[in-house]
């Protein structure tokens, strides 16, 4: 374990407001000073059965969006974070940085 605590940094934004350009510049510096990090995104879409429902629900697969029940879809959006709760909780732990596409704060807006 670490004797420095990690840190978790959220990137959270609408589709195209460019997070994952914003991600990519924090990576780079980062990186050039040496420091430990990992980005996971999120929904992840083809890593879990939430993530895979999510990306069914986005494609319009359970219907529109007036159609399906919106806390029953924030349910397998949550589910996804929870799957990754323990690998982001492993990374903190080692003193990394992680930086996340997404988070929490992505289903209460």
């Amino acid at each position: 374990m670490s004797l420095r605590a990690g840190k978790l940094i959220v990137i959270d934004g609408i589709d195209g407001s460019g997070k994952t350009t914003q991600i990519e510049l924090l990576k780079q510096a980062l990186d050039l000073q040496g420091l430990a990090l990992q980005v996971i995104s999120f929904p992840r879409y083809e890593d879990n059965l939430y993530g895979k429902l999510v990306k069914r629900y986005l494609e319009g697969k359970f219907g529109s969006v007036t159609e399906v029940n919106p806390y029953l879809m924030a349910l397998a959006f949550a589910g996804d974070r929870l799957l990754g709760k323990k690998q982001i909780e492993k990374w903190l732990e080692e003193g990394k940085i992680v930086i996340s596409n997404r988070y929490v704060s992505a289903s209460k807006a």
